[in-house]
């Protein structure tokens, strides 16, 4: 019997998160998919490591990020419940606090793509489509910045597909 490892699960539940992101870009006529990963020097953490099969395209190096502020009470309860908690100040805040992150370590991460991994998309949040909070995220110096949600869940009785905002 294979046990997996918490290394190999955690990196199992990254691509499946990079996934959704990479199934977007692909159906806009992108070729991406997940290679080896590997971590560039002087660089902010890369959890996933993207290429064009083609190389057409640039390669992502996809950082993903909880959307909830980390430095809120209860963030501990949220990440070991894998529980997100979406919103428009949390999101922001977890885009600042990552950036905040790499800059006080002084890494690189403008080639980094950040993926905020929430639950609670629907096709009604309009919440990252507001002008002032992509406005907002041009300050922060990331390649591209998205918001994902898997498919799956249950939105007025019925599975709400998964889905993909761009925010920079």
């Amino acid at each position: 019997m294979n046990v997996e490892s918490k290394e190999d699960k955690k990196c199992r539940v990254e691509e499946g998160w990079a996934n959704i992101l990479l199934r977007h870009l692909n159906s806009t006529g992108c070729d991406y998919v997940i290679g080896e990963q590997h971590q560039l020097d002087g660089w902010g953490d890369v959890d996933v490591f993207a290429k064009s099969d083609s190389n057409k395209y640039s390669p992502l190096y996809i950082q993903l990020c909880l959307d909830v502020n980390p430095k809120s009470p209860g963030f501990e309860k949220i990440l070991k419940r894998s529980r997100m908690f979406t919103g428009f100040g949390r999101t922001l805040e977890a885009i600042k606090a990552k950036a905040e992150k790499y800059k006080e370590s002084h890494l690189d991460f403008s080639q980094i793509t950040l993926a905020i991994q929430t639950y609670y998309l629907t096709e009604h949040d309009t919440v990252y489509s507001v002008p002032e909070l992509r406005n907002q995220c041009k300050q922060f110096g990331f390649k591209a910045i998205y918001v994902l949600s898997p498919k799956g869940q249950f939105v007025d009785g019925k599975k709400d597909p998964e889905r993909v905002f761009q925010l920079l």
